[in-house]
């Protein structure tokens, strides 16, 4: 059994685990810890001997040879680590993502989503914000409410039997 790292129960990297301990015949021992920092200290330290953990938490210590990360659990080749294989690649059908993003109650007024979707877009789109998210491994990716409401529905559909079966361990 392989003893593996994450930020926390349940979170997009307990996940990925999980899903991919569903597709191969790989068994995994979960050790949570309370963010990404501790457990990548668990891994670098050797007290696990695998971490499931986010691009920025990975990077730092990618680039200082501190680890070698296997795998990515998106559809694409993440831009900041562009030599590492999706697990998908691989032969895994694993794609787990973290896709945060800015919500508002139902029934805003369409006058005020739009002005916040148009602050958005800017922010996203500027220069100086765009470098100091690559900077952190993050890669912005605009949607508009229509196509942010969808991913949303669309991941949680995809994850929700995941996170049923994890709550019933």
């Amino acid at each position: 059994m392989i003893k593996v790292s994450d930020s926390g129960l349940m979170g997009t990297p307990h996940l990925c685990y999980a899903v991919l301990e569903s597709v191969s015949s790989t068994k995994f021992m979960a050790v949570h810890f309370n963010g990404g920092a501790p457990s990548v200290t668990a891994l670098v330290g050797g007290h696990v001997d695998v971490l499931a953990g986010a691009t920025g938490d990975a990077l730092p210590n990618l680039q200082a040879g501190n680890f070698r990360v296997l795998g990515v659990a998106s559809e694409w080749p993440d831009p900041s680590m562009p030599d590492v294989p999706t697990m998908k690649s691989q032969g895994f059908d694993v794609v787990v993502e973290s896709v945060p993003g800015i919500v508002a109650p139902a029934g805003t007024p369409p006058a005020v989503v739009d002005r916040l979707t148009r602050a958005i877009r800017k922010v996203l789109e500027s220069p100086a914000h765009q470098a100091k998210l690559k900077a952190l491994g993050i890669t912005p990716y605009y949607r508009d409410p229509e196509a942010y409401s969808k991913l949303w529905i669309d991941t949680e559909n995809r994850m929700k039997p995941v996170m049923e079966k994890l709550a019933g361990r």
